[in-house]
C-alpha cells in the first residue's frame, strides 16, 4: 500500500489480523525521513528511493495517526 503525506491519507484495515505496509520516501525532504505511528510504537527511518516494510496486529477498533519525524504530515489507519 502506498502512504502519501501530500493530501489527507486514510487507510482501512480490519480487526484481528496483522497489517503489512510497504513505504517508499520518494521526496529528499528530511522532514519525511521517518513514519511514525504512535499507537503501535512504530518508528521506522525511510531511506530515500528505498521499500521499507512495516507490520503490526490490528488487535483493537479506532482511528490511529500517523505522522512524519516532524509532525508537519499525517494521515491515519482506520481499524474496524
Amino acid at each position: 500500500m502506498l502512504v502519501k503525506y501530500s493530501k489527507p491519507q486514510t487507510i482501512k484495515v480490519k480487526k484481528g489480523g496483522e497489517v503489512k505496509l510497504t513505504l517508499m520516501r520518494k521526496d529528499p525532504n528530511s522532514c519525511l525521513e521517518e513514519f511514525i505511528l504512535p499507537d503501535f510504537k512504530i518508528k521506522k527511518y525511510l531511506p530515500l528511493n528505498k521499500k521499507v516494510e512495516i507490520a503490526f496486529k490490528s488487535e483493537k477498533s479506532g482511528e490511529f495517526g500517523f505522522h512524519c519525524g516532524m509532525n508537519m504530515y499525517h494521515g491515519k489507519i482506520v481499524v474496524s
